[in-house]
C-alpha cells in the first residue's frame, strides 16, 4: 500500500513537472515572436449634444479614438473652416478636456494612425502629411499634460511583398511589421536607406539619417528599384538613438 502510494505522488510530481516545463517553453516562445502590430485608425462620427455644448461651434468633422490609452474613446473636432480653408482642431480626452488645439489646412492633407511602440500606456502617432508635392511620414508622441506633439521619428515606410519593395501610401491599409522580445516591441527597419537623395536640405535637423520602417498590407505604388540593405530589428527607441544627431 505504501509502495502504491509512493508510486501515485511521484508519477503525479513528474505529470506537474512536464506540464510546468511545457508552459515555461511556450512562455519563451511568446516572448520572442514575430508578428505585426495593427493601427488604429480614427473613427468618423457624428457630433453629439455633449460636444456641441462644450464647444459651442459649426463642427466639420468629428473623430473618435482612444489617444491617451485608457481604453476609453477619446474624440478629434474640428471647426469649420474659414474662407482661406483654415480651421482649428481640438483634441478632447473621455472627461472633455482640451489636451490640445491646433490649426488645419484644407490645402493639404493630414492621415493619422495610433499604435502602442513602446512600454507606456500611450499610442504614438503615426502620421502623414502633405500636398500634391510633397509627402512626410513620422511618429509623434503627444504629452498629455501641455497638450504639445513631439517628433519621435522622420522615417520611410515599405512595404516588401515577394522581394519587391513599394512605398506605403496614405490610402493603404497597412500594420507595423514587429515582434515581441522579452516583453520589448522590435520593429523591423534598416538604417542604410539609399532610397532618398539624403543632402542636408532633405533631413529633418535632428536627424543624421532617415531609416526604412517595414509595413506589411495593400500597396499600390511603383516599384523601389534600390535594394534595401542591413536589415535587423530595432526598438522604437534604439532607432531613435542611432539616428539622431
Amino acid at each position: 500500500m505504501k509502495k502504491s502510494l509512493v508510486s501515485i505522488i511521484l508519477i503525479s510530481c513528474f505529470l506537474i513537472s512536464c506540464k510546468d516545463n511545457q508552459l515555461e517553453k511556450k512562455e519563451q516562445v511568446l516572448k520572442t515572436t514575430n508578428g505585426q502590430i495593427n493601427f488604429i485608425e480614427p473613427k468618423k462620427i457624428q457630433s453629439n449634444k455633449k460636444l456641441e455644448e462644450f464647444l459651442k461651434f459649426s463642427f466639420y468633422s468629428v473623430e473618435e479614438i482612444d489617444f491617451t490609452g485608457d481604453k476609453i474613446p477619446d474624440f478629434i473636432c474640428r471647426a469649420k473652416p474659414n474662407s482661406n480653408r483654415q480651421g482649428i482642431e481640438y483634441w478632447i480626452n473621455s472627461d472633455f478636456k482640451i489636451i490640445r488645439q491646433n490649426a488645419y489646412y484644407l490645402d493639404g492633407f493630414t492621415h493619422r494612425r495610433f499604435a502602442n511602440l513602446d512600454k507606456d500606456i500611450e499610442p504614438e502617432i503615426f502620421e502623414t502629411e502633405g500636398d500634391e508635392d510633397w509627402i512626410g511620414y513620422t511618429f509623434y508622441d503627444l504629452n498629455l499634460e501641455t497638450g504639445k506633439k513631439k517628433v519621435l521619428l522622420y522615417f520611410n515606410p515599405i512595404i516588401n511583398d515577394n522581394n519587391k519593395n513599394y512605398w506605403v501610401n496614405p490610402e493603404n491599409k497597412v500594420n507595423i511589421r514587429t515582434r515581441n522580445n522579452n516583453s520589448e516591441i522590435e520593429l523591423f527597419c534598416s538604417l542604410k536607406t539609399p532610397i532618398l537623395n539624403e543632402e542636408d536640405e532633405d533631413l529633418p535637423k535632428n536627424q543624421k539619417s532617415i531609416p526604412v520602417i517595414f509595413f506589411e498590407g495593400q500597396h499600390n505604388s511603383n516599384i523601389i528599384k534600390q535594394n534595401i540593405d542591413n536589415n535587423e530589428w530595432l526598438s522604437l527607441d534604439k532607432i531613435i538613438n542611432l539616428t539622431k544627431k
